[in-house]
């Protein structure tokens, strides 16, 4: 290819040398640079002897090269399109090359994840990003030969190709059921980080984080009302994802404006959750009526008695839950320890017939019990370590 453009450009400079001798002027070429310089007696003149000259001499000179510089022009006039052709050809036979040395390693991978979909779409896509990485170490490499710099070639494919996985969850594990004590928007929809490297700002999408919302997709999300509608960007903008059925990683109005930043806009991911908001009974009036949207959205109003009925299964209940607690501390609960906290439960409750529903108030009187029998062994070490209320 080189060697046709070379042709191509010596063949044009050949008309103009010929021609320049028929007028009596050399052509010169130095440093991709031509020139022409008079022949005077068959031998070149330089600058101090042209000088030498009668003035009719010299301006007939200066015309002959003046024409001859318009004509050297006109045959390189396609010289950019020579130029440009062979950069094509060449830029073609690297993508070429470069694709024939990747085929059987792609084959390889390609025949390793035959049976999952999603990673041979991957790989398949990956393709032309791959290609253009390789082009673009090979002409690093070329300057660091040059500046004595080493590229690490690993981290960056890494950087470009490694997928960024958010949130995984296994077949066999069900829905994800995800509880957000702190619904702010960072929390919710997930965050993009930035790094600073010599005082410049920079991103990439390796560095999307996931928020609530990724994390309990197709599953369940739990959230308390009072602490969410205190963030009204994030009830707004939760109401918009609930409707649109997408998840949108934007940036928050309040958020400070970074500087000299490369910042990135994910793509929507499709959404299918259910939302459980936790409070009272007046908090979802109050949001019913000061948003008209929330009744559509919020359909299912579900209240938790304050009491439990007595029966054998939720007798059975009570006192399993009870142990495993205990267990779960290394210590037991004795038969008669088991009783008075039934019989604390019926006192919460204020009934005969009737347990309280406040179970955690009975796992704390359970921990409240340990620690005065640890107490109590340390002074007696024969005591049992068995909690007695």
């Amino acid at each position: 290819m080189e060697r046709e453009f070379n042709l191509k450009y010596e063949s044009a400079l050949e008309v103009v040398e010929s021609k320049a001798l028929e007028n009596q002027i050399i052509l010169y070429e130095e440093k991709g640079s031509v020139s022409f310089a008079p022949v005077v007696d068959g031998k070149p003149v330089n600058d101090a002897d042209f000088t030498q000259l009668d003035e009719g001499t010299r301006q007939n000179f200066y015309e002959r090269i003046s024409e001859l510089e318009v004509f050297l022009n006109e045959s390189l006039l396609e010289l950019p399109q020579w130029k440009r052709e062979t950069s094509e050809q060449q830029r073609n036979l690297t993508i070429e090359t470069i694709e024939t040395a990747l085929r059987p390693l792609i084959k390889d991978l390609e025949h390793s994840y035959a049976a999952d979909l999603g990673v041979i779409k991957f790989i398949r896509d990956m393709k032309s990003t791959l290609v253009e990485l390789v082009q673009e170490l090979m002409a690093g490499e070329a300057d660091e030969e040059k500046s004595g710099e080493e590229i690490d070639v690993r981290k960056a494919l890494e950087e470009q190709l490694l997928p960024n996985i958010l949130f995984s969850k296994n077949a066999t594990d069900g829905a994800p059921i995800i509880y957000e004590p702190n619904p702010t928007f960072q929390n919710m929809f997930g965050k993009i980080e930035y790094s600073s490297v010599q005082g410049s700002v920079y991103t990439s999408y390796r560095m999307i984080r996931p928020g609530a919302l990724h994390q309990s997709n197709g599953g369940y999300l739990l959230i308390e009302a009072d602490k969410l509608i205190e963030q009204a960007a994030v009830w707004e903008s939760l109401k918009l994802a609930l409707k649109s059925q997408k998840i949108r990683m934007e940036s928050p109005v309040f958020e400070p404006n970074i500087v000299n930043v490369s910042s990135l806009t994910p793509q929507p991911i499709p959404l299918d959750v259910k939302i459980i908001m936790m409070g009272s009974r007046d908090l979802y009036y109050l949001m019913q009526e000061h948003d008209n949207e929330f009744s559509e959205l919020f359909r299912v109003l579900a209240d938790f008695e304050h009491y439990i009925s007595l029966n054998d299964k939720a007798m059975y209940g009570f006192v399993q839950k009870s142990k495993q607690f205990a267990k779960s501390h290394n210590f037991e609960l004795s038969s008669d320890a088991v009783s008075q906290l039934m019989n604390f439960s019926f006192r919460q409750a204020e009934h005969q017939h009737k347990l309280s529903a406040r179970f955690a108030d009975v796992l704390e009187l359970i921990c409240e019990s340990q620690f005065y029998a640890k107490n109590r062994t340390k002074q007696n070490p024969l005591v049992p370590k068995r909690a007695q209320l």
